[in-house]
């Protein structure tokens, strides 16, 4: 049973200091956590709704909804109305290179 303790804390270990790596890799990028899931989303698929992104991300609406407004605020996307359904606007990253910017606060925004 020692032993397997032993392997779950360093388990723990490893996934703090990979959070703690990836956080700072983030903010000398002007991104928060959280906000580089989106932006891979929409490299992948591209010209998503909030709704899409929300499904696809499995976040809450609101948590998607500042992130979106956030990120085209520092330009690394661009929304556009959808031509069917004026309700809904389509998301669109930029060609932007060197991610960066001011960031929009603390979180995962």
């Amino acid at each position: 049973m020692d032993e397997i303790g032993g392997v779950s804390r360093m388990v723990g270990r490893v996934g703090r200091a990979h959070a703690s790596a990836a956080t700072a890799m983030l903010h000398d990028l002007g991104l928060y956590p959280g906000q580089e899931l989106l932006l891979m989303r929409l490299w992948e698929t591209d010209h998503q709704t909030q709704a899409e992104l929300t499904a696809a991300l499995g976040l809450d609406p609101s948590t998607v909804t500042r992130t979106v407004q956030c990120l085209e605020r520092q330009g690394l996307l661009h929304r556009t109305p959808s031509s069917t359904d004026r309700r809904r606007h389509r998301s669109t990253a930029t060609a932007r290179q060197g991610v960066g910017g001011l960031g929009c606060g603390g979180g995962r925004t």
